[in-house]
């Protein structure tokens, strides 16, 4: 359901808040790449922007994420006088392009569509030259994969906390390792990335997090049943995903944590196969209070999970000893392959659910409005009773006042001339003290109730 058009009377950012549901994909309340194109080709960016109650530069900018092109300057003076050029076609969306924008949501970044240049490193440094026919080991590792690039960098000066590395930077890899492992762990993803590039498999940053959610990754190697999952201790900002057809697969690619035994010496956790190697380790292992700790393993666990809302599927590959996951790769890249399947029905089913949410949603909404509407029409009727017995209270008053200063003005008719000119100033007034209301004209100011 696309709209292009508020309801009349309804502001575009209210109208957008009556069904949060709406945003689940396939059920999308936003602006397809096709209709934006139409749009911007038919009229004005001003017009444009003026439907959606954003500015011109900021209706640039969302045809430069979608990949929409758009009249160059001078266009419309040129179309009036028949000498505008030829409309060049849409481009067709790559796997992971955001395709469709929502007035009122977020505006993300474009992906790189390019590997960033490597400064040069000074001579000193440089690999020496290998003679022809020599494999050059270094020939990966100066092209990297466009999102690993500089992410080395980005992990050796990135601090620890509880013995992970936690970058500053959050828009970048979903890598979750120690220190000692930094290197390894970008290295297994170089490998990774690159055997899923070559079976034509994008490995991408997710658009937005409304697109694709992140799954929150447990270090542990063996996870109690009964403890919950702990929360990743440093996650970006946005899931890495790999497009194998139209389904994405959310990856991390994090290290693992064992349970080990050991005392805390000088307040650091020191296992007790090193207690030993101390000195004075008999006595430290004697007298210390011995406690369990999760520290890093150094080996990986790849997790791949989907990435859609509103469904649940995951696998792990641990490596069993330091390296061993990079073997592992065809295994993987097959086992990815058939579970596409098996998410596709997931997706599918969150979107049926989503639709009968959507639906119930609905008609919860229409109860409401019908309940609202009977507490009003029954407001409006008690208030309408309530006015029409006011009228006819006024009205019965003032027959009765009536009455009353008839029989006054009858009896002062018996009395003596002076008595009756002093009673009639007494009524005259007690009629003003008293007021007259015009009962006639109150009831037809009175509104009964509609039906």
């Amino acid at each position: 359901m696309n709209i292009q058009q508020s309801p009349p009377g309804l502001r575009l950012e209210k109208w957008l808040r009556i069904d949060p549901l709406l945003q689940f994909a396939g059920i999308s309340m936003g602006i397809s790449r096709e209709e934006l194109y139409e749009q911007v080709w038919a009229e004005t960016m001003l017009k444009v922007a003026e439907r959606y109650n954003v500015s011109s530069s900021y209706m640039a900018r969302v045809c430069t994420i979608l990949k929409v092109p758009r009249p160059p300057v001078g266009y419309w003076a040129k179309e009036a006088v028949n000498r505008a050029p030829p409309k060049p076609p849409l481009p067709v969306a790559r796997p992971g392009d955001q395709v469709e924008w929502t007035p009122g949501a977020a505006l993300y970044r474009p992906l790189p569509e390019h590997v960033p240049r490597t400064p040069k490193r000074p001579a000193s440094l440089r690999t020496p030259r290998v003679q022809a026919g020599q494999a050059n080991p270094s020939t990966a590792a100066s092209s990297p994969h466009a999102i690993l690039a500089g992410v080395k960098g980005i992990l050796e000066g990135a601090k620890e906390a509880d013995d992970y590395l936690k970058p500053t930077k959050r828009f970048m890899v979903d890598i979750l390792v120690s220190k000692a492992l930094a290197n390894a762990a970008v290295e297994t993803a170089e490998a990774l990335f690159q055997a899923f590039e070559s079976r034509s498999h994008s490995v991408r940053f997710a658009q937005s997090t409304m697109q694709f959610s992140r799954l929150d990754f447990d270090e542990r190697e063996v996870p109690p049943g009964v403890y919950p999952s702990w929360p990743s201790r440093w996650r970006p900002d946005r899931a890495t995903v790999v497009h194998i057809g139209s389904v994405a697969i959310g990856l991390t690619l994090g290290e693992m944590t064992e349970a080990l035994e050991g005392a805390y010496v000088k307040n650091k956790f020191v296992p007790m196969s090193d207690v030993a190697d101390l000195r004075g380790g008999a006595r430290i292992a004697a007298s210390s209070w011995i406690s369990k700790k999760d520290v890093p393993s150094g080996r990986l666990r790849l997790r791949a999970y989907s990435p859609y809302h509103d469904t649940v599927w995951s696998q792990s590959w641990d490596e069993k000893s330091p390296g061993d996951l990079k073997k592992r790769l065809p295994e993987i890249m097959k086992q990815l392959e058939r579970s596409t399947e098996q998410i596709a029905v997931l997706v599918e089913e969150a979107r049926v659910r989503a639709e009968k949410q959507e639906r119930q949603w609905q008609e919860q909404q229409r109860q409401w409005d019908r309940q609202a509407q009977e507490r009003r029409r029954a407001e409006r009727r008690e208030r309408s009773l309530k006015d029409l017995g006011d009228v006819f209270a006024e009205w019965e008053r003032q027959h009765r006042l009536d009455g009353f200063f008839r029989e006054m003005t009858a009896r002062a008719a018996e009395l003596s001339e002076a008595d009756r000119l002093a009673l009639g100033v007494k009524i005259d007034r007690a009629r003003q003290l008293l007021g007259q209301t015009d009962v006639f004209d109150r009831f037809t100011s009175w509104q009964p109730p509609e039906d």
